[in-house]
C-alpha cells in the first residue's frame, strides 16, 4: 500500500516513521504493539497516533537481489522489539494477515519501495511518499 516515510529524530537517534496515506488507515503509523507472542516475535499494526514514539521508529535496510535489484527490509530501531525485522506471514481466515517482527532474517519480508512524490521538506522532518510492494 501507499505510505509516507517520515525521517525524524527520537531519543537523539535518526529513524523513520511509516504512515499510511490511504483509507481506511489514513494517518495511522506502523508500530510494534506487543511483546507477547509465544515464539518471542512481536505484533505490528497500524495505530492512531500518538503512540509510544519509540515504537514508531524503523530503519530501512537495503538488500540487493541479483534478479529484482534493490529491495528493502524494515527493522525496528527503538522501543519494543528493537532490532527485529518486519515480516508479513500469518494469514487470517478473512483473507487478511497479521504482521509481526522477528529475529529470523530469512523470514523477513523484502519490499520494493517506489518513490511516488515528495512533499516540501522542513528543517526538522523530511517527508516522502512511497508505495511499498511486497516482494517475498
Amino acid at each position: 500500500g501507499k505510505v509516507e516515510i517520515i525521517s525524524t529524530n527520537v531519543n537523539s537517534q535518526q529513524c523513520f516513521k511509516i504512515q499510511s496515506v490511504h483509507d481506511p488507515n489514513c494517518g495511522r503509523m506502523l508500530v510494534v504493539h506487543s511483546n507477547n507472542q509465544s515464539n518471542g516475535d512481536g505484533r505490528a499494526l497500524v495505530h492512531s497516533t500518538p503512540h509510544r514514539e519509540d515504537d514508531e521508529c524503523w530503519m530501512i535496510e537495503s538488500v540487493h537481489d541479483e534478479f529484482a535489484g534493490a529491495l528493502y527490509r524494515l527493522r525496528k530501531s527503538q522501543g519494543r522489539q528493537k532490532d527485529k525485522l518486519l515480516v508479513s506471514r500469518i494469514n487470517r481466515r478473512d483473507g487478511t494477515f497479521w504482521v509481526d517482527v522477528t529475529d529470523d532474517v530469512l523470514a523477513s519480508t523484502l519490499w520494493q519501495i517506489v518513490r511516488r512524490s515528495a512533499s516540501p521538506k522542513s528543517a526538522v522532518v523530511a517527508r516522502q511518499r512511497f508505495k511499498f510492494a511486497k516482494f517475498t
